[in-house]
């Protein structure tokens, strides 16, 4: 493409199993060879967003959730919600730069209502807690 982007993703994304959520299978090995990526995360919990850049989607990821990064180990877990692949890291952070910027986040935040609309709502919001040991005592039965 003209504008630098040689693909683009957009869905809920299990990199170990390398497949979308959302009835759309990639396979990953073909896509990660010798690329720079910016992505956007999801903080389950905090209803946060996150983007950046990286060459290794795979690994960046499970150092987010491992809180190997200290600008997210505050809001774990992170999902992967969309990536955009490029061929040179100046481009990548052009980019990443880009969804930074007032319009990026606007971006971002219909992209997030679309997701919404689109009934994928669901897995973004965090996990209630079903074990009755670990609820709140304080509140009355």
């Amino acid at each position: 493409r003209r504008d630098g982007r040689v693909a683009e993703g957009t869905g809920l994304l299990n990199l170990h199993s390398g497949l979308l959520l959302s009835r759309v299978r990639i396979p990953l090995s073909p896509l990660l060879k010798m690329s720079y990526f910016v992505y956007l995360l999801w903080s389950v919990r905090s209803k946060r967003s996150y983007v950046g850049h990286t060459e290794e989607m795979e690994n960046r990821l499970e150092r987010h959730n491992r809180g190997y990064v200290r600008s997210t180990k505050a809001y774990r877990p992170w999902m992967l919600i969309h990536f955009e692949k490029f061929s040179t890291r100046a481009e990548a952070m052009k980019r990443e730069q880009w969804f930074k910027s007032l319009g990026g986040r606007k971006w971002i935040a219909r992209f997030l209502e679309k997701l919404e609309k689109t009934g994928l709502s669901v897995a973004l919001q965090a996990p209630r807690d079903r074990d009755p040991a670990k609820r709140d005592r304080t509140k009355p039965a």
